[in-house]
């Protein structure tokens, strides 16, 4: 469910930057969240994600949760970990909610702060995941691919760190739309979706 589109971020391959702009005739509402939640278990449907933005900074996240309903869901949320700290991921494991998918794009933190065009989100997004893992949230690391990163070192080191961490990592692949349209020079190759 991609609730909301507030962000904190401007981060440098955001896909939503040309739907920021407040659309007061087009938006959720809780009870839009509650119809959705009953139709998909209609359907037999088991997950669902929480998108956006960033869900952390929706001021009515505890409440999307309950519309969702975590006794017929399991739910997840994106993040890019700016508010989650060890207080917030307590909290979130109590309202039901059984995932992180937590945005770390490096594991030097001045390249994931450039990316992210936010200092300090490296140090707190490492902090997030011991936070996480430590509340009992499962954790995905979400991390974005280029052709320019796919097959560095850095890359390899970073897929080790989540082993080490006991966590999935979840790639997705640059791709030319939002803030990188037509930005062509990091899309990965077939021969690189190999190597992977």
């Amino acid at each position: 469910i991609q609730y909301d589109y507030a962000c904190n971020f401007a981060c440098q391959h955001c896909d939503i930057t040309g739907l920021r702009a407040k659309n007061e005739k087009r938006f959720f509402t809780i009870k839009d969240v509650k119809e959705l939640s009953r139709q998909a278990d209609e359907m037999g449907l088991a997950h669902i994600v929480i998108t956006g933005g960033e869900p952390l900074l929706f001021p009515d996240f505890d409440e999307i949760v309950k519309a969702i309903d975590p006794q017929k869901f399991y739910i997840t949320s994106d993040t890019n970990a700016w508010f989650l700290d060890a207080k917030k991921a307590k909290h979130l494991k109590s309202i039901g909610l059984d995932k992180i998918q937590l945005s770390l794009d490096s594991l030097l933190a001045s390249e994931h702060d450039d990316f992210r065009r936010k200092k300090g989100s490296h140090e707190r997004a490492l902090k997030a995941i011991d936070a996480s893992i430590e509340a009992g949230l499962n954790i995905i690391l979400a991390t974005v691919v280029t052709k320019q990163r796919v097959r560095s070192q850095e890359f390899i080191d970073f897929l080790e760190f989540a082993k080490k961490k006991k966590v999935a990592v979840f790639v997705t692949y640059a791709k030319p739309v939002g803030a990188w349209e037509g930005n062509y020079d990091g899309l990965v190759t077939k021969e690189d979706m190999k190597y992977m």
